[in-house]
């Protein structure tokens, strides 16, 4: 992207659409934004906000960005300094809420599968992206929830990346306990000897689990709880509940399967 103005005839642009805000009696906004302003300036290098802004948008110029972020900043400002400053419940959380969906959302389209489990994990992933907001700058020159949405999804998208690095896969090709191939999980079709050797055979293979993958398998299968569940009575996140549980079942599918009983 190349940039329609040097440095310095966009910072003298700016200033001068800067004192014109403040002559229109927006004195007070033409104060407040002026430091958002030239910090969205020196942001990304040749490639800052404000470049990206012109470059975006044919036949604008400084003053169209400066009246832009100027509107942004006198719609979202109370907002933003209540959600990051005085951090207000009555704030937070309907935008927790909203940033929970997103997450869910966007993890049913990733194939995970719909239900508690996953919307347990969009509330890891939505709590993860409230401690980023809550700190992080809001240039004013793009709407909050397309920013905030951005932050949600950048935090599916590593927690997606952790859980596959560490052994998960997608949901059309899980395999659990109660899913596994045909030969395997049916049974009730199999021969006295040939249930007990499968019974003995997944709880050799269940011995050979680390600890933690053990008990994340047992307590789920055999005490029915939620991963929300797991990971409070284990004092672990959900995300790690979930590894561990993706991570021992790929290790007993592959070594059922390899077995073929």
């Amino acid at each position: 992207m190349t940039t329609r103005y040097n440095n310095g005839d966009l910072k003298r642009g700016l200033e001068q659409a800067l004192c014109v805000l403040g002559m229109q009696g927006r004195e007070g906004t033409a104060a407040s934004i002026r430091p958002i302003i030239f910090e969205n300036l020196n942001r990304g290098g040749a490639k800052n906000r404000v470049c990206t802004y012109l470059e975006t948008n044919p036949g604008k110029t400084a003053v169209d960005y400066v009246y832009h972020v100027a509107d942004y900043y006198e719609e979202l400002g109370s907002y933003l300094c209540q959600l990051q400053q005085e951090k207000g419940v009555h704030v937070w959380e309907p935008l927790f809420v909203q940033m929970q969906w997103w997450a869910y959302n966007y993890l049913c389209r990733k194939h995970f599968p719909a239900g508690q489990e996953t919307f347990q994990l969009a509330q890891d992933y939505a709590a993860n992206a409230g401690a980023i907001l809550v700190h992080a700058y809001f240039p004013y020159d793009t709407g909050f929830d397309a920013w905030a949405f951005t932050i949600v999804l950048n935090h599916c998208k590593k927690g997606i990346d952790r859980l596959l690095r560490a052994g998960h896969i997608p949901d059309h090709k899980l395999v659990f306990l109660d899913d596994l191939p045909p030969h395997l999980a049916r049974t009730a079709d199999l021969g006295g000897d040939q249930l007990t050797q499968w019974r003995l055979t997944l709880a050799h293979l269940i011995d050979q689990l680390p600890t933690e993958e053990q008990e994340t398998v047992l307590l789920y299968h055999f005490e029915g709880m939620t991963f929300l569940e797991i990971g409070q009575h284990l004092g672990i996140s959900t995300t790690t509940a979930h590894r561990r549980y993706f991570s021992a079942i790929d290790f007993l599918r592959k070594n059922l399967v390899q077995n073929r009983i």
